[in-house]
């Protein structure tokens, strides 16, 4: 699946998806961004059936530990 496609799909399980941008720092050519995204999935999200619990995002894998209610 093309990149493009991967984030229309992601917009449509997660309509209420916002992304915010915490932070950002330049060091020469490199640019950090640190940001903050949070969403309820209407379908299960990686396997997981959050029954539609919203999430905040640290890690990916927190993330599918707070949708299963862990």
């Amino acid at each position: 699946m093309r990149f493009l496609a991967k984030w229309v799909a992601f917009a449509q399980l997660m309509p209420d998806l916002t992304w915010a941008v915490q932070e950002m720092q330049e060091s020469g050519s490199f640019v950090t961004v640190r940001s903050r995204a949070s969403g309820t999935p209407v379908a299960p999200f990686f396997g997981v059936d959050g029954e539609g619990r919203s999430y905040h995002v640290e890690d990916w894998a927190g993330a599918l530990q707070q949708l299963s209610g862990r």
